[in-house]
């Protein structure tokens, strides 16, 4: 009998552990490495001062951004930011555009949403951004991408989120004025 009753509790915790892996499941932490934007876009642009890209977003806690399967994906959309800042800066100093801190212009980035979401056959990923110009302007854009897996989804998503700021109108003219 005493087997008997260690082979159940054995038994026990082992459905014990297993059940709440399956109802927690796994958590992964998504920061976006995005591509760099296609030259052609807004390959004419031009601003008549030096611009200085700045993180605006002052939330450094992780948020739920979507599950993949039984897993939880989570956030940090200060790093987010930090992808889409690094990446906006690089792009306009691709396009002739003199980036530096304290600079006479300024794009205010600040991620506001992400969600992803993992399916059978890959994952997709959109993202929320506010740009504040110097001149008091706040503009909100929006960015999807589909990707293989949820992390080339989130790439993909910044990475198209930077080409709506360069393609923007309100800000292009805000840079040459």
């Amino acid at each position: 009998m005493a087997h008997s009753t260690v082979a159940d509790s054995a038994a026990k915790a082992v459905l014990t552990f297993t059940s709440l892996l399956l109802v927690t499941g796994c958590v992964m932490h998504a920061i976006p490495n995005p591509s760099p934007v296609s030259p052609q876009i807004a390959a004419d642009l031009t601003a008549s001062q030096p611009v200085s890209v700045i993180n605006a977003q002052p939330a450094t806690e992780e948020v739920s951004i979507g599950r993949a399967g039984m897993g939880k994906m989570r956030g940090n959309l200060r790093e987010w930011t930090d992808a889409a800042v690094t990446l906006l800066s690089a792009e306009l100093q691709k396009r002739s555009v003199s980036v530096a801190d304290n600079a006479p212009k300024t794009l205010k980035l600040a991620v506001t949403g992400a969600r992803l979401q993992s399916r059978p056959m890959g994952a997709s990923c959109s993202v929320d951004l506010c740009v504040e110009t110097g001149d008091g302007q706040s503009i909100n854009l929006s960015a999807s991408a589909s990707g293989m897996q949820p992390p080339k989804a989130a790439d993909g998503a910044v990475s198209e989120v930077v080409a709506e700021i360069l393609r923007n109108r309100a800000i292009q003219e805000y840079l040459a004025k």
